[in-house]
């Protein structure tokens, strides 16, 4: 074989390796259906999440429209408190002055090589006769022609670049495709990821919308007790108008006064008798179970959420100051039956005084504390006018 034509035959190899390395790109690009189902999975992810967030949305909403009509309705009660405390107040100041990427698998597809083999002819036997080897040589040349002739033409035409230059431009545009397909692959997962934060925003706001109708709905049916109990007191402040003195209110055939107002300050024990006592009365003696249901009832209505319950109490004609242990009244009769907190009376630091809280349970609702500590307290007197 001449130089030329291992010069030819080794051009003709550096193409086709050239060729086969672009094939193979060729395939991948082909083949990228890892990232179509990475793309495919992620928005149909996102597909599924908006309807799920649609649904939340809609709970908000719900949430919503019925705590701004609960909203409403506790307005409503609170004027409607706020003018049965003012029928109350009137009644008193009148006649009792009171006050919320799956795993890439590129496929490695199998390259066939097209290999140019040359046969060799192999004489079978040299002839005695000249005439036929001349043939044979002859024979071979043509051969050893055609070949060269056909290299030529196959380097001349991988020379010329139309192989390579179309393998090249289907890889340009299978590069385009590919990278059109990883860019919106990349753009469905970054949505779903958005997609799913704002939804756990909306979960959030479904909880904080949940709650603030619950606080509403305790808070309309604690004003509609309320009011229930402001209307129930105003019948025992009109009839206390009749029986008792100014600001005094008729219960159990007797007369009260509870300093709820503000304006009077709290005191201790005995400062609180003698402000009784001055009335013409004295401190409750609180001897029936009728009588301390009614008692318990009403300082319930007017307690102060707001303020420490250790300071919510009344004082009562009630202590044990003669003998430790031995309660009695004021009017010197002992206690037979009392109402006491759990673990009460303990006498700590001297307690010989006894109050009442305003509590759920009424028959645990009496304290001892030192006869000097300041409380509210609640006065008591005969009727002193007739029907």
């Amino acid at each position: 074989m001449s130089k030329s034509q291992g010069a030819k035959a080794k051009d003709l190899q550096s193409l086709d390796s050239s060729a086969t390395s672009l094939m193979v790109e060729l395939n991948h690009l082909r083949n990228h259906s890892d990232v179509i189902r990475a793309k495919t999975e992620a928005q149909a992810a996102l597909v599924k999440e908006r309807a799920n967030h649609v649904q939340l949305k809609l709970q908000v909403k719900q949430k919503m429209a019925i705590t701004d009509i609960l909203h409403g309705k506790i307005e409503i009660l609170q004027i409607e408190k706020l003018k049965m405390e003012d029928t109350v107040t009137s009644y008193n100041k009148l006649i009792c002055q009171e006050e919320t990427s799956a795993d890439e698998n590129p496929l490695n597809s199998n390259h066939e090589k097209q290999r140019v083999s040359v046969s060799t002819v192999r004489n079978e036997s040299i002839s005695n006769h000249y005439k036929l080897l001349t043939v044979s040589l002859a024979a071979l040349a043509a051969i050893l022609l055609a070949v060269d002739i056909g290299l030529g033409v196959y380097i001349n035409k991988l020379s010329d670049g139309n192989i390579v230059r179309d393998i090249s431009s289907e890889i340009s545009k299978l590069q385009a495709s590919y990278n059109a397909a990883i860019q919106s692959r990349d753009d469905a997962k970054e949505q779903l990821a958005k997609e799913i934060s704002e939804q756990q925003v909306t979960k959030w706001e479904l909880d904080h919308q949940s709650r603030r109708s619950k606080d509403y709905e305790k808070k309309a049916e604690k004003l509609q007790m309320e009011i229930a109990a402001l209307k129930s007191h105003i019948p025992m402040i009109i009839e206390g108008c009749r029986h008792c003195l100014p600001g005094w209110t008729f219960m159990s055939s007797r007369c009260y006064y509870f300093t709820f107002s503000d304006t009077i300050s709290r005191a201790g024990w005995q400062d609180a008798r003698q402000f009784c006592r001055r009335q013409g009365g004295d401190l409750a003696i609180v001897d029936s179970r009728e009588k301390h249901m009614a008692i318990t009832n009403l300082i319930n209505t007017y307690q102060d959420p707001t303020r420490p319950s250790f300071q919510t109490g009344f004082w009562i004609g009630l202590r044990d100051t003669e003998e430790e242990g031995t309660w009695k009244w004021l009017d010197g009769t002992r206690l037979t039956e009392g109402y006491w907190a759990p673990g009460e009376p303990n006498n700590q630091n001297n307690e010989d005084c006894a109050a009442v809280y305003p509590r759920i349970n009424p028959f645990e609702v009496w304290n001892d504390a030192p006869c000097s500590y300041s409380l509210k307290w609640i006065c008591e007197m005969s009727p002193q006018f007739a029907d």
